[in-house]
């Protein structure tokens, strides 16, 4: 026996034989498991209604979808408009908010002859360069 040998154990033959074994059965297993899951996929799907969308009635253009993302509902009170311009345009509310109250009020005057965001946007930038 050579310095370098280990001495061979009975199991140490049959050792390839069982990892081979062992994978096989495992598996299948795994692909058994697999398909169940795959068959009660398939059976949901196939229970559930399918929903198809209907086209819009009328196309709308770019420029016409920018108008009315930018358009802010109309007759809102001062307190209202500070209010929206709090909760759903945040960042300009906080210029906003630095205005004093005559600025203010000259924002909420340009809100009511022009009701877009881009107009208030642009009348708070405008009082606040002053």
């Amino acid at each position: 026996m050579m310095p370098n040998d280990k001495p061979s154990s009975g199991y140490n033959r049959y050792l390839p034989f069982i990892a081979a074994c062992m994978a096989f059965v495992f598996s299948g297993t795994a692909l058994a498991v697999n398909q169940g899951y795959l068959d009660a996929l398939e059976a949901e799907a196939g229970a559930a209604p399918v929903e198809t969308q209907q086209a819009p009635e009328k196309a709308v253009s770019t420029t016409e979808a920018k108008s009315l993302i930018n358009k802010l509902p109309e007759g809102l009170s001062q307190q209202d408009l500070e209010g929206l311009l709090k909760d759903g345009f945040y960042g300009s509310y906080m210029f906003y908010n630095k205005l004093t109250s005559a600025q203010k009020e000259t924002v909420y005057k340009q809100y009511q002859g022009d009701p877009t965001i881009k107009g208030v946007r642009d009348k708070i930038m405008e009082l606040l360069k002053r």
